[in-house]
Formats: C-alpha cells, structure tokens, sequence
C-alpha cells in the first residue's frame, strides 16, 4: 500500500513538473498524469532510485529524486529507456506518443517512432504543430500534426499501422473508388506516402475549412449522397461481401440489440437488410469528417453498405426522439424529400430505420430509453412482416 501511494504521488509530482515546465494547463497535468500511469514508468524509475540509495546509503528526498530524473535520465533518456521495456506493442506506442504530444518536441516524436520502425520516413518541412487528440481507431496511432512545408503548403498527417484495416481501406477507397466519384465529392489529396515495416506516414492535404455541426450537417451531406446513389461503381474485389458486419459501432449496437430482443429475431431483420441495394458508404460520418465547403475526410472506414448506413448512424448521433413517430417524420420531412436518386424510397426509408436501431442500441441505459427501441423493433417487425412477408421474427 505504501509503494502504491508513494508511486502515485510521484507520478503526480512528475506529471506536475512537466505541465509547469511546459506551461501547461490543468487538462493538461490531468492527461499527462494518466499517461504516466498508464506507461508505467515505476518500472524504469525504482532500478535507478535503488541504485542511487545503494550509493548514497541512506533514503532520497523529494529533491534529490527529481534532480536524478530531470538532471541525470531527463525526459529524453527516460523515453529511451522505458522503450527497453516495450515491444511494438500498439497500445504502448500510443502512451508514449501521448507523453510527447504534451511535450511538443517533434524531434523525439519521430525518433520514437523509427525506433520501433526503422523503415518509416517522415515528409521534410518546415514546421509542425501537434494537433488536438482525437480517437482514429485501432488502426492508427490518433496523434495528428499539422505540416508546413518549405513551399507553405500545409498537409494533415496520420500515421497508420501499415497490416490495419483502416490503412487497407484507405488505399483501396484513394486508387480505386476515388476516381470514380471524383466529379461528385470533395475529398482531401493524399499528398505523400510513406510506409515503413510497421506504420505508415499519410499526408493529406490540410481543409481549412470549418467542421460542420448538427444544425448543418444534413443540410451539407444530403446532396453529396444523393449524387453518389447514383452512381454505379466498379466494386474492387477486394472489398468483402457485407463487411459492415464486422465494424466496430455495429458489433456494439448489434450485440446490444440482440441482448434486448433475442440474436435470432435481430439476425432475422439484418439478413432482410443485406438483401436490400449496397451504396458507397463513408461509415463513419459525423461533424468532425464532414467541413462546411463540403469536404469529406477520414474515408479509412469506408464500405459497400446496404443503403440507411450511413444516415442511420448520423440520426443516432445528432438526434433524440420522443418517439418513433418523431423519428420517422424526420426521416420523410428532412431526409427522403432531399434524395431524389434512382433508388427504392421504401428500402431506403427501412434501411435508416434499421441502422439506427442498431446504434441507438449502444446508447441503452445511457441515452437512449429502452421503450424507443422497443418501438423501433416493433415497427421494424410490424413493416417486414406486412410488407416483405417475412413471419418468422419472434
């Protein structure tokens, strides 16, 4: 107990120096703190703390153990040498890279990285600049910076894991579907590659537009996908049949789902979905990856999804209902009167029914009261059955 307490308040203390070092604000002690605790850096610490009261043969003070990480092992060293204790381990390289996003040294960012991949290789520039963190998924290493070049073009990074599914797609959606649809949406150049053993270094051009917001973002979107829904695209093979399945946001949902009202009865529903038209769909939509001058971005999670995917999943991210009526006025008034695509308006309408089911069900308990659901499941039921002849849901 005494070891726990006093690594806690070590680790709160160093937290501490570095904020005020770096002139840091309180978040940012916060952050810092539960990163240090996360990397658990005791384990490179109480060696040379030992080491050092051998040599003394007495105890430290508080004094004398922040002149020996500051002094004698420093940030610098201390990165260096806790990476003796790491494998590339994803998570690890995370917490470290969160270490050096509060300490903004850019150099020691990229030597960290080409230690674990000594085939990365960075853009040259001018200058860079961390930008706010952000959740990439476990596909990236959500540690993002804003590079100007010495032409002043500016590009947005994000270092991917090179074997992820999120970089596999990337690729496919920039050399196999983007030139097919390039006429119809604004998406940011990729500007540079660069893969290493491990990661990979993508640069994109920087949109320095603004993101939108829940008031605008249907107004902005509605139109793009419109026009996609009219397209038809050459499918690359090496999309999967209904991936979708397997994303993260629908596993969570589905799996909720099927807890509340039996796997068999939502398996039931989602075989009807997959049988309905496949669209190109962005699969992660939402204000920060659409801008207001109609940019999208971050297409890393993109798929060939049965139609409602994706208006789905923004109804259940910008959108509270009393009820299903609420719900389902919305979705004729503000969504299926902007869509005017060759596509059936009737499956389109279930689709987005369904979808936000699906992920109004990962907010259960939290915001989203059970009895909707239970009406959204009955209307799902009530239109299958009556209207596609489907009688076997429980």
């Amino acid at each position: 107990m005494k070891l726990y307490k006093w690594t806690t308040n070590y680790l709160a203390r160093l937290a501490l120096k570095i904020v005020r070092k770096n002139k840091s604000n309180l978040m940012h002690f916060i952050a810092t703190y539960m990163a240090l605790a996360k990397f658990r850096i005791i384990r490179v610490v109480i060696p040379l703390l030992l080491n050092k009261m051998r040599q003394k043969k007495s105890s430290l003070t508080i004094e004398e153990i922040d002149s020996i990480i500051y002094e004698e092992l420093n940030i610098k060293n201390f990165v260096k040498t806790s990476l003796k204790f790491k494998r590339t381990n994803i998570y690890q390289v995370k917490n470290l890279l969160s270490i050096i996003r509060f300490i903004n040294n850019m150099e020691l960012f990229e030597n960290i990285l080409m230690q674990f991949d000594n085939d990365l290789k960075f853009v040259k520039y001018q200058s860079a600049d961390f930008l706010p963190k952000a959740s990439g998924g476990d596909g990236s290493l959500d540690v993002y910076r804003k590079i100007t070049l010495q032409t002043q073009d500016v590009l947005f990074e994000k270092i991917y894991l090179k074997q992820s599914e999120y970089y596999n797609k990337l690729e496919i959606f920039y050399t196999k579907i983007l030139p097919q649809i390039n006429h119809l949406i604004k998406v940011p150049k990729l500007e540079y590659v660069h893969k290493g053993r491990d990661f990979v270094s993508c640069c994109f051009e920087f949109v320095t537009s603004k993101p939108t917001n829940k008031n605008n973002i249907y107004e902005i979107t509605l139109p793009i996908l419109n026009s996609i829904y009219n397209k038809s695209l050459e499918v690359p093979k090496e999309l999967e049949s209904n991936e979708f399945i397997k994303e993260k946001l629908y596993k969570q949902g589905f799996e909720k789902a099927s807890e509340m009202f039996g796997l068999s009865n939502i398996k039931k529903i989602e075989d009807i979905i997959i049988s309905y038209p496949h669209v190109l769909a962005h699969g992660d939509l939402n204000t920060s990856n659409v801008f207001e001058n109609g940019y999208f971005i971050d297409w890393d999670r993109f798929g060939i999804y049965p139609i409602g995917y994706d208006i789905g999943m923004l109804l259940s991210r910008y959108n509270a209902f009393e009820s299903t009526t609420d719900l389902v006025d919305f979705i004729d008034l503000n969504i299926l009167n902007k869509i005017d695509a060759n596509i059936n308006k009737k499956e389109f309408k279930i689709g987005c029914l369904y979808f936000s089911f699906i992920f109004y069900s990962r907010k259960v308990n939290i915001k989203v009261e059970d009895d909707f659901l239970d009406e959204i499941y009955d209307l799902l039921v009530g239109v299958l059955i009556n209207e596609i002849k489907y009688t076997q849901i429980g």
